[in-house]
């Protein structure tokens, strides 16, 4: 029977093996015939290194899948995540519109970016662009391969440590009826998922964190007064960025004046490029 308002999946090609192959970690997970499978290629990078993933998830049924999501390229179908107990520490507290600064500048700080889809096995033309639900047909897969960087969402390069690498495919329970006007997606989605683990660095010598940098900032005399003078209100836009191994504070205000300071990532060295008024 067909079914209706769904997109069939057909795989390029069969696969010699039951998952991709690799030289680093890889873990696998199997659901009512759906096999997930995610390889590394290898299991440490150095912070701010690359690392490239390949994820394959295959129908092993008699029956078809239904899946939901859009486009064969799987955008978000892999995250990365720090492991238990590396979250980054946040430095020292402060109050007022210094503290209100510093959540602000840390906002994506130590937090891993997102891994980059650079190639996919299924012919974008036979998927549906726009997120809806799609069938998986027996014995097809759909492979993906990602590249990843060791750094976090402003550009700076992870604290070294434990990450883990997350696979998730979001299938629809088997025990649904196959038409998908009757499919609740709070209720009917069962995700599959596997986890590969990795380690971030070490790396030689010492790095200044986001938030220690931010402190560094913070406890300068002559920003502090700065700040004292252009409060919150006024600010148009602030960003920390991580540039050539030296972290760099802006602050602009509506006012039209600014606030520029590099903090050297190695050793903490404080430089005030401009305090204007």
């Amino acid at each position: 029977m067909a079914l209706i308002g769904v997109l069939l999946l057909q795989a390029c090609g069969p696969s010699a093996t039951p998952g991709p192959s690799t030289n680093g970690p890889a873990a696998g997970a199997t659901e009512d015939g759906l096999v997930l499978w995610l390889a590394v290629d290898q299991a440490a990078v150095p912070p701010g290194g690359e690392l490239r993933f390949h994820a394959q998830v295959r129908n092993t049924a008699s029956n078809p899948v239904l899946w939901w999501g859009g486009d064969c390229r799987l955008e978000g179908a892999i995250t990365v995540a720090a492991g238990d107990g590396e979250e980054p520490s946040d430095g020292l507290d402060w109050t007022g519109d210094a503290g209100a600064l510093k959540v602000r500048l840390l906002a994506g700080s130590g937090r891993p970016g997102s891994p980059r889809t650079v190639a996919a096995s299924a012919n974008d033309t036979t998927c549906r662009v726009d997120r809806g639900f799609n069938a998986l047909r027996p014995q097809d897969a759909i492979d993906i391969d990602t590249t990843w960087s060791a750094s976090d969402l402003i550009g700076a390069p992870l604290a070294p440590g434990s990450y883990r690498v997350i696979a998730t495919f979001p299938r629809v329970r088997s025990n649904i009826v196959a038409d998908p006007a009757l499919i609740d997606l709070t209720r009917d989605l069962a995700t599959v998922a596997t986890v590969v683990e990795i380690q971030v660095g070490p790396v030689a010598g010492s790095r200044v964190s986001a938030a220690d940098a931010v402190d560094i900032a913070l406890g300068t005399p002559a920003f502090a007064r700065w700040i004292g003078a252009h409060p919150a209100p006024t600010w148009s836009g602030t960003s920390l960025r991580w540039v050539d191994g030296t972290w760099h504070v802006e602050i602009r205000t509506t006012t039209g004046a600014s606030a520029n300071l590099n903090v050297d990532g190695g050793s903490g060295t404080i430089t005030v490029l401009q305090l204007g008024r």
